[in-house]
């Protein structure tokens, strides 16, 4: 199976990964090809270029980039990947970002908001019965395509079954790694996201081990060594690198010069995170994250991979309040943004949409988790509420949360567990000081009686740095 994915697109470049996987080898010569302004354009991929992670015939994983530019800002693009004589082996579609935002939230095609998808936690196994049919309304309808897939951790499972991992020697390992990543990526529904739109992809501790980068327990770690959990860690950051690209610090901005509509900020905060309580970004991602949220001059979008809104979890599974990083510079940084903020999270198996109003801006944090349940002993009732952000210090330091919207349950195997989903935003701007923001729950299973459902909210331009259409 040949695949396309779309990676880091803007207004007139995009980068492109092309796969081969499940025992098709790269073609000697093949080619990728587009059409810019009616006519047709092409990049040769010769069989040297392409990369290899080596295993047996049907898990070997054989991997090209290519960036292709001068593209037109605000238009979808068609790519193929085709062998010499024609073949049509795999396509994706795309958008370049574009140089406004829409001033209505009811277009279609280039004129539709620009749609985001977030989701995150993909177990291919146990993918739910109406994933494809949900997948395919949403990647089918011109209204909402996404411009942007944006997938925030736990895209793969390395270290499930643990029984299984833990008794592999590393020759066994890298085939169980091409194994786990060929069964996601060639999934016909995750297999649709991933062709669809521009993919961003935040890393969580998941495409390591449990509760990465702290040992998965004292005794799991003793039991292998720390070689062997070094030699784990650079075998699943190679692949990670490979087919996720690995990029820190990245930053999107809609608008035109000057003039900024919305900002978005991906931040790495699993890869880049201490063992200990410490820190969750390196020093000069932290100071990039801090500048960019103290420098807003538009709603801004911060994409991480755990809720900024929560209790913590303590030291035998650490979540970002735990971190002296996070309640020393990343907190009061969000609570002295000078717009509002959007953040969207993966990660806890529940998916919840929450606000805090500041003196001079609010904070939504919307959470999609999980598109697919690894196993039920891991699922999540319902979502986690905090009364206050943050949830810790004295109250006169907290602001109140409100929760607008939540992700249904359901029950199965005596379990209540938080229906499998993924979310889907728009944005449009109708006025120069207003951004409207739809969110739109899409629900993955078809045997269950939950409903979706649609929240809509307004974000503020600050008054000085509004400007107009």
């Amino acid at each position: 199976m040949f695949q396309v994915v779309p990676h880091r697109v803007t207004r007139e470049t995009a980068e492109l990964f092309c796969g081969a996987f499940l025992g098709d080898e790269p073609p000697p010569h093949a080619i990728l090809r587009w059409v810019e302004s009616g006519t047709a354009k092409q990049a040769t991929l010769n069989e040297a270029d392409w990369s290899t992670f080596l295993s047996d015939e049907m898990s070997s994983i054989h991997y090209i980039r290519r960036e292709i530019a001068g593209l037109t800002p605000g238009v979808s693009y068609q790519v193929e990947l085709a062998a010499a004589n024609g073949e049509v082996l795999a396509s994706a579609i795309f958008d370049t970002l574009p140089n406004r935002l829409p001033t209505h939230g009811n277009g279609s095609g280039p004129n539709r908001p620009l749609s985001i998808w977030l989701s995150s936690c993909f177990y291919s196994p146990k993918a739910p019965s109406g994933l494809e049919e949900m997948v395919r309304s949403v990647v089918a309808d011109a209204r909402i395509r996404p411009h942007l897939t944006i997938f925030s951790g736990d895209q793969v499972y390395l270290d499930y079954p643990q029984k299984k991992v833990l008794l592999l020697n590393r020759e066994a390992l890298r085939q169980h790694f091409n194994e786990v990543y060929t069964s996601s990526w060639t999934h016909p529904g995750f297999a649709s996201l991933l062709s669809t739109g521009a993919s961003y992809f935040l890393l969580d501790d998941h495409e390591f081990w449990d509760n990465y980068p702290d040992a998965p327990s004292s005794l799991l770690w003793s039991l292998r060594g720390a070689d062997f959990w070094d030699a784990w860690r650079r075998l699943a950051l190679q692949r990670y690198e490979a087919l996720q690209s690995l990029t820190a610090n990245q930053k999107l901005e809609i608008g035109a010069e000057g003039a900024p509509e919305l900002s978005i900020f991906f931040a790495q905060t699993r890869l880049e995170r201490s063992k200990g309580p410490y820190r969750i970004l390196t020093e000069e991602s932290m100071q990039a994250l801090e500048g960019w949220l103290a420098n807003l001059r538009c709603p801004g979008v911060l994409v991480v991979t755990q809720p900024v809104i929560s209790h913590g979890g303590g030291s035998g599974d650490r979540k970002m309040q735990d971190y002296r990083q996070f309640r020393e510079r990343l907190q009061p940084a969000l609570a002295n943004a000078p717009c509002d903020i959007v953040v969207l999270a993966g990660d806890p198996h529940f998916g919840r949409v929450a606000v805090v109003e500041f003196e001079k801006h609010r904070m939504v944090e919307i959470i999609a988790s999980p598109l697919t349940l690894v196993t039920p002993q891991v699922g999540a009732a319902k979502a986690e509420t905090p009364a206050t952000f943050p949830s810790y210090g004295p109250m006169t330091s907290r602001r109140v949360v409100t929760y607008p919207r939540t992700v249904p349950s359901y029950q199965a195997g005596g379990y209540t567990l938080s229906e499998e989903h993924g979310m889907l935003l728009s944005f449009y701007r109708p006025t120069d000081t207003e951004l409207c923001l739809r969110v739109t729950l899409k629900l993955a299973r078809q045997d269950t009686p939950a409903d979706e459902w649609h929240w809509e909210t307004k974000l503020r331009f600050p008054k000085a740095m509004s400007s107009g259409r």
